[in-house]
């Protein structure tokens, strides 16, 4: 994954966003020199993620924060996960913001590595990778929790990759000379190319695409691409991309197939936040 220079900027963003013009509740009944503990307590199980940035937003705040599990680490209901020290209307304005990110990183780990401990009992060396149906503004944060957990980010952006996909091929026309301009203009850049169909599949192996992604095919139909390659003795020229569609309930269905990589929108369109709660003490 392309990691960002900083994301310092987003978090204070997020925090200034919540603050408004200021916790009016908090500043009406407490004074300014209180200083209190509080925890953050697992309300179900999952897999953490997002410590340096919740960490980065409580250093923000001049809040001391430690952490009894480190990102990748499996959490069961009732954990606590960590605990912080300062002042508490620094505590209380930091709250929401703090859970939220925290959540929904946690959230989008735990769904991925749900699906890579399904995926490989049928594929040890599969790779399940994520997609750009993130957020804005929080595709650095998402994308950090899918690899965090194991997964792979797939490209950042349009400027990490090639992929040729089914609207450039409308204007292109054709798969071989739109393989061969790719060749021509960024020589050396691997290709990846998106198919729907099998007639089109040879065509893209012999024009010289590094990876064939067969979008939106069923397990039977990615089967037959992959036995049209094997009688071809082509199979081991070309990486192979599944995506569309693929949830948790059929994901062991197409990493039986064969492919090398299952590309899934859900990690982070769909994934849902982990609850967990902040006490004061």
């Amino acid at each position: 994954m392309k990691k960002r220079n900083s994301y310092t900027n987003e978090l204070i963003n997020f925090y200034l966003e919540d603050l408004g013009d200021g916790d009016i509740t908090t500043e009406s009944l407490i004074d300014d020199d209180v200083l209190k503990t509080a925890k953050i307590i697992c309300k179900e199980n999952g897999i953490v993620a997002g410590i340096e940035e919740i960490s980065t937003l409580c250093d923000q705040r001049n809040l001391e924060i430690k952490w009894n599990f480190s990102d990748g680490d499996e959490i069961k209901s009732s954990d606590i996960l960590c605990n912080m020290t300062g002042r508490i209307k620094s505590i209380l304005s930091v709250e929401r913001v703090l859970l939220n990110l925290l959540g929904h990183m946690c959230g989008i780990a735990t769904i991925t590595h749900d699906a890579i401990q399904l995926a490989k009992l049928e594929n040890p060396d599969i790779i399940i990778a994520g997609t750009r149906k993130t957020l804005p503004g929080l595709r650095y944060f998402e994308k950090k929790a899918i690899v965090l957990a194991g997964g792979h980010s797939h490209r950042f952006n349009l400027s990490e990759m090639i992929l040729i996909k089914e609207n450039h091929l409308k204007i292109t026309k054709d798969i071989n000379s739109t393989i061969q301009k790719i060749k021509a203009n960024l020589p050396g850049q691997s290709i990846e190319i998106e198919i729907h169909n099998k007639s089109d599949l040879l065509i893209a192996v012999n024009a010289g695409a590094d990876t064939i992604l067969l979008d939106n095919m069923n397990p039977e139909q990615i089967k037959s691409c992959i036995e049209i390659l094997h009688s071809e003795n082509m199979r081991k020229n070309v990486l192979l991309e599944a995506s569309g569609n693929v949830t948790l309930d059929n994901i062991r269905a197409y990493a039986k197939t064969g492919v090398d990589i299952i590309s899934m929108g859900v990690l982070t369109h769909s994934s849902k936040i982990l609850d967990l709660s902040l006490i004061v003490d």
